[in-house]
């Protein structure tokens, strides 16, 4: 078994290295016809090759240039094969179809699952085989080319650069290649008809006005983005001059008032101009988080606002997806914007190798509201910290951090536990030696697929000293430890 956590799921036989995705979406009828071309190893000797793949029918299939028979039981598609060799590379070629839905399971609805208008993806943490055949595990992370065709009022979304659009026929395809690695769980096509552009430094939508609207309309490749860049960066500079944010101890902070380096774009239909307006806080985030977490991990990062009103916001690589109801000026929308930004170092670059250590992604995105609620002059982080304490001590002390089990893994208890876990250390450490640990962990394992003992080493490196003793209480027991 691979994982216990999410069992049957994934196989420990088998990695990917590169996913190579042609889809053929009927948006109205929900239909898909697809093609997936899957090319890496096999990590045993075997006559067959597992993959996880939910509600579709496979058409044919190919290993190695070669037809080959299938079979598909439950959440299964099994090919056999000639006598492979452990450590034997291997091309999959395998041609589906159906109409994709959601998985329904221990964690709600996952997957594919359609709008009012449109398509979103939400594939953690077993979701991806709703709409492609795969390894769909995060410890096998993979490169991937996602090409996706659909009627021409539509805009696709995807992991990594978009590289090309092709129009015929009142339909356009999108390709989007990621040659950065990620986990299946963060594999995305999100659909609507939305316009791009990039987000001003501060609230600006009105001065934005009609010809910044205009440009998104026709934004859907490199030079528009570029030119979209340059009209976002004035009216940034303009809107930038006026923006006071105020830390805790009532310092004007800098992270607020400086456009980031990192470009920030946003897909958006109805709700455009709210969230121009509302998510120009971002580039306060990403400054403070660069700073606390070191480089950010990817070239860009998007978010894409849907019409739909949604229950959670949702990673993905290297964008997030949020409702027009986590737009809202109150601290309960502003937090997740910030928490589904952090997610990009924790979560999508340090990707847990087992979900038993999903703390990491959630305890971390969690710690970052609190650094961004000190940071926009809110409650400190220390102060929130011990309010969750105050109310965590108040619930049933039922769970461990450390392996909370497969159905309480998205319990809130583990993204606090985990915040003040990480609190906990930095009082121990110190700030310096904190947040030197920090950025030495998104340094050494860039991109990588991360666990807990890797994690208490990496600080104990930078600390020069055995940080076990301090973590091990928050990790591995039910009653929750006192807070210095």
């Amino acid at each position: 078994m691979l994982d216990s956590y999410t069992q049957g799921v994934g196989n420990a036989d088998l990695h990917i290295d590169h996913y190579d995705l042609d889809l053929d979406y009927r948006i109205g009828p929900n239909r898909l016809s697809a093609r997936a071309v899957l090319k890496g190893r096999v990590l045993t000797d075997t006559s067959s090759i597992v993959l996880d793949l939910t509600g579709l029918r496979v058409t044919k299939a190919s290993v190695n240039g070669k037809k080959v028979r299938f079979s598909a039981r439950g959440k299964k598609l099994r090919l056999t094969t000639p006598v492979l060799k452990s450590n034997q590379p291997v091309v999959i070629d395998i041609s589906y179809t159906g109409n994709p839905e959601p998985a329904i399971g221990t964690w709600g609805d996952i997957g594919w699952e359609e709008l009012e208008d449109g398509v979103l993806v939400a594939g953690q943490p077993v979701g991806a085989s709703t709409w492609f055949p795969c390894n769909d595990h995060p410890s096998n992370k993979s490169q991937y080319r996602i090409s996706v065709l659909v009627e021409s009022e539509y805009t696709v979304v995807s992991n990594g650069s978009l590289t090309k659009t092709t129009r015929k026929a009142g339909r356009t395809r999108w390709t989007y290649e990621s040659s950065t690695p990620l986990a299946t769980y963060l594999a995305t096509v999100q659909i609507g008809r939305y316009k791009y552009g990039q987000i001003p430094l501060s609230s600006g939508a009105t001065r934005f006005g009609a010809a910044m609207l205009g440009a998104a309309k026709d934004a859907v490749a490199g030079s528009a983005r570029d030119a979209l860049s340059s009209a976002a960066r004035g009216v940034a500079s303009a809107a930038g001059k006026d923006v006071s944010v105020h830390d805790s101890s009532g310092r004007r902070t800098t992270h607020s008032r400086t456009e980031s380096s990192v470009p920030l774009g946003v897909y958006a239909d109805d709700h455009w101009n709210v969230a121009v307006e509302r998510l120009g806080i971002q580039h306060g985030m990403m400054n403070l988080f660069i700073e606390r977490f070191g480089p950010y991990p990817f070239d860009v990062y998007d978010v894409v606002v849907t019409d739909d009103v949604l229950e959670i916001p949702l990673e993905s690589q290297p964008l997030s997806v949020l409702g027009p109801n986590h737009l809202g000026p109150e601290w309960e929308a502003e937090r997740l914007v910030a928490h589904e930004m952090a997610h990009q170092w924790f979560g999508n670059s340090l990707t847990p190798s087992r979900w038993r250590d999903i703390w990491l992604n959630e305890g971390f995105a969690c710690y970052a509201e609190w650094l961004w609620s000190e940071e926009s002059g809110r409650a400190s982080a220390d102060e929130r910290a011990r309010q969750w304490w105050d109310d965590l001590s108040a619930q049933p002390q039922d769970i461990m951090l450390g392996d909370p089990g497969g159905p309480d893994m998205f319990d809130d208890r583990v993204y606090k536990r985990g915040a003040l876990c990480l609190h906990a250390l930095r009082l121990e450490l110190g700030d310096e030696d904190f947040f030197a640990a920090v950025a030495e962990w998104t340094k050494r394992y860039r991109h990588s697929s991360v666990s807990t003992e890797e994690f208490i080493r990496c600080v104990s490196d930078v600390a020069e000293r055995d940080i076990a003793e301090v973590v091990r209480p928050w990790l591995e027991e039910l009653e929750l430890p006192p807070l210095k």
